[in-house]
C-alpha cells in the first residue's frame, strides 16, 4: 500500500499527472473499485487521449454495467488502434456488450 500512498500523495500535488493516474486507475481496477478507476482514467484520457487509458476505461464502465459509456470507449480504442486484429477484438466486445 506504500506505492498507492505515493501515487496519491503526488495526485494530491498534481492532479493531472498522467501516470500516478493511470497507476491508480489500474489499482482501483485490481481492488473492484470501477467507479474510482473511471474517474482516473477520464482524467488522463483528457490529458493524454491514448489507446491504453481508452481501453482500461472502457473495462471499467464494462464492469459497471455502463454499456453505452463502453462502447464509445471501445470505439475510440478502434480509432487509435488501425490494427485490424485488435480492432476485431474490439468489435467483438461491442457486439457482445449489445446483446
Amino acid at each position: 500500500m506504500t506505492g498507492i500512498s505515493l501515487l496519491l500523495g503526488v495526485v494530491a500535488k498534481e492532479p493531472k499527472n498522467v501516470k500516478a493516474n493511470l497507476n491508480l486507475g489500474l489499482f482501483s481496477m485490481k481492488s473492484g473499485q470501477f467507479e474510482k478507476a473511471v474517474t482516473r482514467f477520464k482524467n488522463v484520457v483528457e490529458q493524454k487521449p491514448d489507446l491504453e487509458p481508452y481501453f482500461y476505461l472502457a473495462e471499467s464502465y464494462k464492469q459497471l454495467g455502463m454499456k453505452p459509456e463502453a462502447i464509445t470507449a471501445y470505439q475510440k480504442c478502434k480509432e487509435l488502434a488501425g490494427d485490424p486484429a485488435f480492432n476485431q477484438k474490439m468489435d467483438e466486445y461491442i457486439k457482445e456488450l449489445k446483446n
